[in-house]
């Protein structure tokens, strides 16, 4: 009877996480890049960005971690692909984005937490359910709909409490068991 680790555990639940909320996280990233682009070219003028877009990138500190004050709220977004920001920023605020925008994106960083805090649950919830469960035949009985998740381990041999062949004469020999 196979049983499962607390590393088969993770495995499992991180896969079946991943897997369930994998359309709504790329959505989110999409709509996070469009936000945070928005934004950084709503804190410098289009002049500036093509005298900057002429400079080789490697003169220039790129960041795709960007940060601004919106509305008296701390808040980062991530893009795609790094974008020019002043040295002297050094990850703090780019600026300060009042307004709507402002408001925007408030708003897409409470969805973003509320999106991430299901996430969590259900993360916290399945790894609570598997730590009560300890072999594979158990885990196919409480959850045969999860079986995609967990299938790969029920073909392997239970090799648990199995020592290698090659380590129990090396063992013998040492202590003179055999010759």
């Amino acid at each position: 009877m196979t049983k499962l680790t607390e590393q088969m555990r993770k495995t499992i639940a991180l896969s079946a996480v991943t897997e369930q909320f994998k359309d709504e996280e790329l959505k989110f990233k999409n709509e996070e890049h469009d936000l945070a682009m928005m934004l950084y070219l709503s804190l410098y003028d289009e002049k500036l960005l093509k005298q900057i877009n002429k400079i080789p990138t490697e003169w220039l500190r790129m960041d795709a971690c960007l940060r601004f004050n919106c509305g008296g709220y701390d808040l980062r977004f991530n893009v795609n692909k790094a974008v020019p920001v002043p040295y002297e920023t050094h990850c703090s605020r780019l600026g300060i984005i009042s307004g709507e925008l402002g408001e925007k994106a408030q708003s897409f960083a409470n969805r973003k937490k509320d999106m991430q805090g299901k996430v969590r649950k259900a993360h916290v919830l399945l790894l609570s359910m598997l730590s009560s469960i300890t072999t594979f035949k158990k885990l196919e009985q409480v959850w045969p709909d999860g079986k995609k998740f967990y299938s790969a381990y029920l073909d392997k041999k239970d090799n648990s409490y199995s020592v290698p062949v090659v380590q129990i004469d090396e063992i013998n020999k040492m202590l003179g068991l055999i010759k």
